[in-house]
């Protein structure tokens, strides 16, 4: 959780440091790998969609 929590702080800080899944969809990666974070920045607000674990098939975290 603190990973999580160090991650979001980021977020607050820069929204647009992580890399494009797809057209605005962002996704950045946790420190504690294999999580990832999905997400969307809409004006001043971040939209997390998912917390996921790379594991899972790849095609779930696309469904928002």
């Amino acid at each position: 959780m603190s990973d999580l929590d160090e991650f979001f702080s980021m977020l607050l800080r820069n929204p647009n440091t992580c890399g494009f899944l797809e057209d605005n969809i962002r996704q950045g990666r946790l420190s504690t790998f294999p999580y990832l974070v999905v997400y969307e920045v809409f004006h001043e607000k971040v939209v997390v969609f998912s917390v996921f674990h790379a594991s899972q098939n790849p095609d779930k975290k696309r469904k928002m």
